[in-house]
């Protein structure tokens, strides 16, 4: 049996005003709880939940991609951000699974970096994760303290996704500078982390550090990801690659489900990563049997290593412009 997640009732009302807050101070505004409470009960959570800001990357003009690929022991380009070996699809060789963020006008230099032709590209065309806050197919018991997927109403969740009309249009690019990246880099380490604290690590005060959070940063904000991650050696990671009609509607439903983590979306296409039970995985089959989605790597099982890597910003940002450092990369890969 699955060990759910376990979290007290005042825990789950400060993660569900967390992933909507950029401050301690917002999230004494959403709950009503005194501010030493909420500073001791985000405290305790750090060493269970990840709890991070999470930047809208169209916004930086930067685009998300998942790159299904023969496994390589070669060293990856500038902008990635994860590489996972794959089991599951083929028995013969190992697949890989590879995530970045490269600038969007620079995508196909990017694959053109790896060490062998793509098997399959997802574009974050929509990047969608888990948020307590509204996650309609998420179930908090008071009585036991676990987080529970509410299954009986995914149906009438994926209708409502269903009608929705897909997004094309690309966000407005905001300006960004040095500063603005190296506030991010903290922030993304830890969402509540003290401009006070940044100003230390980075050596900047924190006057100029205020006015960069307020003038530039925040406009980044997607929200803060809550990472309810689960015992991975009892309930591995998977991925889903989704391709057909259905696929943005099903991707963007899953994500309401609690450890189903985040989503990309692109046109028809969508990339998943999650930590489902055994009774989720066999409702998901069910569910998309009925359908216009397909699964053309059918199930994967990730491979026991989930560190997050924070793009190094500043390494590929001069004069004001992402750059894709070709010749570096070239010059490591023949060291």
């Amino acid at each position: 049996m699955v060990s759910l997640m376990k979290i007290k009732v005042k825990e789950w009302l400060v993660l569900k005003a967390a992933c909507e807050s950029l401050t301690i101070g917002d999230i004494v505004e959403k709950t009503g709880l005194k501010p030493y409470t909420v500073t001791r009960i985000l405290n305790r959570l750090r060493g269970r939940v990840a709890i991070w800001f999470q930047p809208n990357y169209r916004k930086m003009d930067l685009l998300p991609i998942a790159i299904i690929t023969r496994f390589s022991r070669t060293n990856l380009p500038p902008f990635t951000t994860a590489d996972r070996r794959l089991y599951g699809f083929s028995k013969e060789r190992e697949l890989e699974l590879i995530t970045a963020v490269p600038p969007e006008r620079d995508v196909d230099l990017y694959l053109s970096l790896l060490s062998g032709e793509p098997k399959y590209v997802v574009y974050g065309y929509e990047y969608v994760f888990w948020r307590p806050s509204n996650a309609r197919l998420t179930l908090h018991l008071e009585t036991e303290g676990r987080v529970h997927p509410l299954l009986s109403k995914v149906y009438e969740v994926l209708s409502n996704h269903l009608r929705e009309i897909p997004q094309r249009t690309p966000p407005k690019t905001e300006t960004v500078d040095e500063i603005d990246l190296k506030i991010l880099e903290e922030k993304q380490e830890y969402a509540f982390k003290k401009l006070r604290e940044i100003s230390r690590i980075v050596g900047i005060s924190h006057q100029v550090l205020s006015y960069h959070f307020r003038r530039h940063v925040r406009k980044l904000w997607a929200g803060n990801r809550i990472g309810l991650f689960l015992d991975a050696k009892t309930v591995p990671f998977r991925v889903y690659i989704f391709e057909g009609r259905d696929a943005p509607a099903l991707a963007k439903t899953l994500v309401e489900l609690p450890y189903f983590h985040g989503a990309f979306i692109d046109k028809e296409k969508a990339y998943v990563v999650a930590q489902p039970s055994n009774n989720v995985r066999e409702y998901l089959n069910m569910i998309i049997k009925e359908l216009d989605v397909y699964m053309p790597f059918g199930e994967l099982t990730m491979e026991l290593k989930m560190k997050r890597k924070i793009p190094g910003y500043i390494r590929f940002f001069r004069k004001g412009k992402w750059v894709l450092p070709v010749e570096e990369y070239l010059k490591a890969e023949r060291s």
